[in-house]
């Protein structure tokens, strides 16, 4: 017997596993509802999920009928707004055509969601979490499949037109796209959302086959024009696929700002939603650094802290920290990984410190620091049971401080406090970490921990791999009762145990303690034993779904990328897991060029062979921005699921599937950050000054404390001022170097003339982030030893 039998058994003898709804006594009530009402219930909703199928009749009208024409003019609109004064004209026209008036306030709202009125109405539901914005905010909770729609909200939205109007196939466009919208938010009944969304929209496109957005749906792109913009030709074709790639994204961003932000700074998906752009355009807020979204990202986030229920520093309502979260920590970090020494922000982050160490922690049984619930608010810890775990996704209440933290911008006081507080709250995963009760095998990190008892899991459901945590009520509209239940799969392992995982590695590094390096070291040594006991393995997962086999195969995963920031934040000089960063990131060409060219990490390639892979890969910049603009401007409806959109088209099985854009290779190479500054940032350079990327392309190849260097190239020629904020560099005196490539040279980099800089050298002191400001024509190379 092993160590995790012996703690299971242990374990079962003191009931720290055991079930909350095991130890809930049964009511009479409950008792007639699982016998009686739900057996004839589920039985109902299958067969209506079976029979959910819209139906689409064929033509309704005489083609000659002016009628008719309006309508397919209608049909046919890509636009929304020409749409809405098509329907108002038969409106006008034909007052009497059912479902007319029905039709109209949907297409009225659809085409003007920021319009005054429209905006007030949402006032109310805006001062409360959840999806209040006014672009979804008014159908978010109300689209379902149609049968279940008249079950339990005793209506179908939009405002059902019946299938004998001549306006029922505008009405399925528009249900359709709605319902698309509503499973990429809420991921609920996917499969038959899905299927009846498509099929509303392939009704509407059998009648309106010319309308290339309700096209788009259906896995026909949109081809995405690319814009004229200046040069005059030479570059490399990385900086080519750059440049595009960046002219393409601001392109999205500054219709964002143009047609849907408003005087408060919302843009239309409500607070907890928009407040989550920035991390879907990195690129732009902290690579080339465009002043347009970031004075756009600062309107939102101050419009937001005006809210009363931030005035303590977090929402002042209960609710679950995956949504609680989102408004403090994502309006605060993208303007801190701005410029960290903000007052307004640091006075905020300090707010969130002094919740984490007196009101969201205490000491569990074991007498380890614990949050005590994934539901808190700056006044209050949700007693309730069900929720009363200790989760990994709890470090994205404490994100903006952890970032403070890391830069040392926190108060000597508030610092202490933050670090000890910290530091013990890491033990606690630590400590049950290395145990094996539950079932949970031994050296494995969990991805929740129940509170008080400090067992890994949770008190909804069985085994620690599916702790539940979340329990759930929502108020059904027009109806006098909530639906509620438990979000089983909220933080099913391994949810957020990456990030824990990093947040470790940096508690390591500013407390220069090896201590908390230790799960690292245990996901090194599983992974270690998985390969000797299946010579050949490369990674893929083994063994059944939540089988021990299965967990260890997938444990590395969890810990790669705290691995990775663990060799930077030493700024190399660890070396113990050189050869897991090899073999785990050797087909990664960006991470082996910087890890080869910063710290000398024997990839056994050349830096040319690096950097050759690596223009390679940068081709792939242009993944998504060839076609469907439409889908991540004015077709979205919820600011969080802006990117998302391909995922309709997916799980619809159409078989084209155009991707969306991914900036994530784009950030890491114009900043040298490799993986995300969410919970601790190794941003090397912003550039600023560079018009969106369109002026300058960089990719930087050394990213260390005491030397930086990046490949660039200059498309505005001489006199041009570009300036870099160097945000790792150590105190002291730097010089600055250029190397120019001529066209040709062994790495087939850009054409070059000369280049003139007017910084020769220049000082970093502790206080400011670093910044040097230089003037080039065209370069390539810039090292700052």
């Amino acid at each position: 017997m092993d160590d995790t039998d012996n703690q299971r058994d242990e374990s079962k003898r003191l009931g720290i596993c055991d079930n909350y709804k095991m130890r809930r006594p049964k009511t009479c009530v409950s008792i007639f509802f699982a016998n009686l009402v739900l057996p004839p219930l589920i039985v109902y909703l299958l067969y209506m999920y079976s029979w959910s199928v819209p139906p689409c009749p064929g033509t309704f009208l005489n083609s000659e009928s002016t009628l008719h024409n309006l309508i397919l003019t209608a049909g046919n609109a890509n636009n929304d707004t020409y749409r809405n004064t098509v329907i108002e004209e038969i409106k006008t026209k034909y007052p009497n055509t059912e479902g007319v008036d029905a039709l109209w306030k949907t297409s009225v709202r659809y085409a003007n969601p920021g319009r005054s009125d429209f905006v007030s109405e949402m006032k109310e539901e805006v001062e409360h979490l959840g999806e209040t914005g006014y672009l979804g905010g008014y159908f978010w909770d109300i689209v379902w499949p149609m049968q279940l729609s008249k079950l339990v909200i005793g209506f179908v939205y939009p405002y059902e037109v019946e299938d004998s109007s001549p306006l029922y196939p505008l009405w399925c466009y528009y249900r359709g796209r709605m319902m698309g919208w509503c499973v990429l938010e809420n991921n609920i009944l996917e499969k038959w959302m899905y299927r009846e969304g498509n099929n509303y929209l392939k009704c509407a496109s059998r009648h309106f086959p010319e309308n290339e957005i309700l096209g788009m749906y259906l896995g026909k792109g949109v081809e995405w024009e690319d814009p004229d913009i200046w040069g005059e030709g030479g570059a490399p074709e990385w900086a080519e696929t750059q440049r595009m790639a960046m002219v393409k994204l601001k392109e999205v961003t500054d219709w964002w700002i143009d047609e849907r932000q408003i005087e408060n700074g919302e843009f239309g998906g409500g607070w907890n939603d928009d407040v989550e752009f920035w991390r879907q355009v990195l690129p732009l807020v902290l690579g080339f650094e465009d002043p347009k979204l970031l004075e756009s990202l600062k309107l939102l986030g101050r419009g937001l802290w005006d809210l009363k229920r931030m005035e303590l520093g977090f929402v002042d309502e209960l609710h679950d920290v995956e949504h609680s979260a989102e408004e403090s920590s994502d309006s605060m970090l993208p303007l801190m990984l701005s410029d960290i020494d903000d007052a307004e922000w640091l006075t905020n982050s300090e707010k969130i410190s002094n919740l984490f160490t007196d009101l969201w922690t205490a000491t569990n049984d074991k007498g380890m620091v614990a949050f005590q619930s994934t539901f808190f608010s700056s006044i209050e810890v949700s007693k309730d049971e069900r929720m009363m775990c200790d989760v990994a996704l709890n470090i994205r209440a404490i994100q903006p401080v952890l970032l403070a933290w890391q830069f040392g911008r926190l108060s000597s006081e508030v610092s202490f406090k933050f670090e000890e507080k910290l530091k013990g709250w890491m033990r606690n995963w630590i400590n049950v970490e290395q145990g094996g009760e539950c079932g949970k095998p031994v050296r494995v990190m969990p991805s929740a921990v129940r509170f008080p008892a400090g067992s890994p899991g949770g008190p909804l459901t069985s085994g620690w791999q599916m702790p539940g945590c979340k329990y759930v009520c929502m108020k059904v509209r027009g109806r006098s009762f909530k639906v509620c239940g438990n979000h089983a799969d909220a933080f099913t392992w391994p949810s957020a145990v990456s990030p824990l995982h990093e947040v470790m590695a940096l508690t390591a590094y500013k407390t220069e303690s090896c201590e908390f390096l230790r799960p690292l070291k245990d996901a090194v040594a599983i992974n270690a034993e998985v390969l000797e006991e299946n010579p050949g393995w490369n990674g893929e997962e083994i063994g059944a779904e939540q089988s021990s086999e299965w967990v260890k195969s997938k444990v590395m995963k969890t810990a790669k990328a705290a691995i990775l920031k663990h060799k930077f934040f030493t700024d190399g000089y660890d070396t113990e897991y050189d050869s897991t960063l090899i073999t785990e990131y050797g087909s990664d060409a960006y991470t082996a060029l910087l890890l080869s060219n910063t710290f000398g990490v024997d990839f056994s390639e050349t830096a040319d062979s690096h950097w050759s892979s690596l223009t390679e890969s940068m081709s792939s910049l242009l993944n998504g921005f060839t076609h469907n603009f439409e889908s991540l401007t004015s077709e979205v409806r919820f600011t969080d699921r802006t990117f998302k959109f391909y995922k309709f088209a997916k799980k619809s099985n159409h078989d084209n599937v155009y991707s969306s854009p991914d900036g994530r290779l784009l950030y890491n190479v114009v900043t040298g950050d490799l993986g995300n500054p969410f919970y601790s940032s190794l941003i090397g350079v912003t550039w600023k000054g560079t018009n969106g990327g369109e002026d300058l392309t960089a990719v930087v190849v050394e990213n260390g404390r005491t030397r930086i260097g990046a490949s660039f190239y200059n498309f505005r020629g001489a006199g041009y001022e570009v300036e870099g904020v160097f945000k790792r560099l150590e105190s002291g005196s730097y010089e600055v170097s250029v190397e120019v490539i001529a066209e040709g040279g062994e790495n087939d980099l850009s054409v070059c003339d000369n280049m003139v800089t007017n910084v020769e050298s220049f000082e970093v002191g502790e206080a400011e982030w670093k910044r040097c400001e230089a003037s080039e024509e065209r370069s390539d190379e810039m090292t700052t030893p």
